[in-house]
């Protein structure tokens, strides 16, 4: 299932073969689908199927990045996966008690099944990922589920795979593609704009964390970043203090932490988000050159 960063023009894209998908058929898939988005940056989201994760498979995607970048959906989620009640849609209807002699007989009702499923049933099947035709990608209805299936500190990868896709299209706009881009992220949006950061290093110069979560990203993430890094925490936000400093130290680029006196976490005291937005100001303005 394909879907715009905007959420419009759904698309599906199939292939039928006999026996099990390896990874040289995936891969081989692909590269079949990479000429559907010729000129289009791809964010790939699929489960933790073994082909997903071989050492063939991990070296032909790190030659891939210019224009593919995979997430994998968390572990035991099926129900997120827009793929499986397509699947029990069709296995419902025209596969339903057929008994072919072999795999041949089947390739009819399958094909006949999915372009029936897809051509009609589209948006029915795919109405919890993208929740509503104007909504971000991947929808609200997906991302309150998956926060509630595996937590926040797991769930910002979409966070991070909706703001990654922002950010390609204003690559991908003449107007904004030579734009310098700085990236600013609280709570947990911290963790996402450093995710963001470190797979698409070119395209941001500089982050800036106001009372965010940053160890969320994860450990090789930190270390990849190569954006300057702001980390800014209340003073009084006890607790988010020690995390920071532990994600300050898993930076493998040029950052620095700054305390807010007074602040606690939403630095609703009088004064604290001005200082916020001042030293935000400032950490842009040095490391974010003209065009």
């Amino acid at each position: 299932m394909a879907f715009r960063w905007d959420g419009r023009r759904t698309r599906f894209f199939f292939q039928t073969r006999p026996g099990t998908y390896t990874d040289r058929a995936l891969i081989t898939f692909l590269r079949a689908l990479r000429r559907h988005f010729r000129r289009q940056r791809v964010i790939l989201i699929w489960d933790g199927l073994g082909a997903h994760k071989s050492g063939r498979m991990r070296t032909y995607l790190a030659q891939q990045t210019h224009w593919l970048r995979v997430e994998p959906l968390p572990a035991y989620a099926p129900d997120l996966n827009p793929v499986e009640p397509l699947w029990g849609n069709v296995k419902s209807q025209e596969m339903a008690n057929v008994c072919a002699p072999d795999l041949s007989a089947l390739r009819r009702p399958l094909r006949a099944g999915l372009t029936r499923a897809v051509v009609n049933s589209a948006k029915q099947i795919t109405g919890e990922f993208v929740a509503r035709p104007e909504a971000p990608f991947p929808g609200a209805a997906m991302e309150a589920e998956l926060r509630a299936a595996a937590g926040a500190g797991r769930a910002e990868f979409l966070d991070a795979t909706r703001l990654a896709g922002a950010l390609c299209h204003l690559q991908a706009e003449p107007r904004t593609a030579r734009l310098p881009v700085g990236l600013f992220g609280a709570s947990t949006g911290a963790a996402s704009a450093l995710r963001v950061a470190a797979g698409m290093p070119h395209a941001v110069g500089a982050v800036v964390s106001r009372g965010g979560r940053p160890d969320l990203a994860g450990k090789g993430v930190l270390a990849s970043v190569k954006a300057p890094t702001l980390l800014i925490v209340g003073a009084e936000d006890h607790g988010v203090i020690e995390l920071n400093e532990q994600a300050l130290d898993m930076l493998g680029c040029e950052r620095e932490m700054v305390l807010v006196p007074g602040a606690t976490h939403l630095f609703e005291e009088p004064g604290t988000l001005e200082e916020v937005a001042r030293l935000a100001g400032e950490w842009f303005a040095r490391y974010l050159a003209s065009p």
